[in-house]
């Protein structure tokens, strides 16, 4: 059988070694909890891998909506409805490339 190399002591293991078996003070709670702090690391997050289909399902939809509108609507004869219109899908064209610029520059953790 192979033998694991020596590796470094566990500062937490240690700490509950020399104070654990007492009545926890204040100052062993204090270090367990600092130790236990600077342990954490955030658990891995999977990416939801449903977002692209189902993003350009819902445009798709959008968009035919948008267009069943303007087809049942006589939008040329009204202008008010039409500046409506064009300003509702370039606002939320707008919307969407922030929240796409949005995601593309947060910084990565790990």
């Amino acid at each position: 059988m192979s033998q694991r190399p020596p590796s470094a002591p566990d500062p937490v293991k240690a700490l509950l070694q020399a104070q654990g078996l007492q009545q926890p003070s204040a100052a062993f709670s204090a270090a367990l909890t600092r130790q236990v702090v600077a342990r954490y690391t955030a658990p891995p997050v999977a990416p939801y891998r449903a977002g692209a289909w189902l993003g350009k399902a819902i445009l798709l939809l959008l968009v035919s909506l948008l267009v069943l509108i303007m087809y049942l609507l006589p939008v040329a004869d009204s202008g008010v409805l039409a500046t409506s219109l064009a300003a509702a899908v370039l606002g939320l064209g707008g919307v969407l490339w922030l929240f796409e610029q949005h995601h593309r520059f947060q910084p990565t953790s790990g």
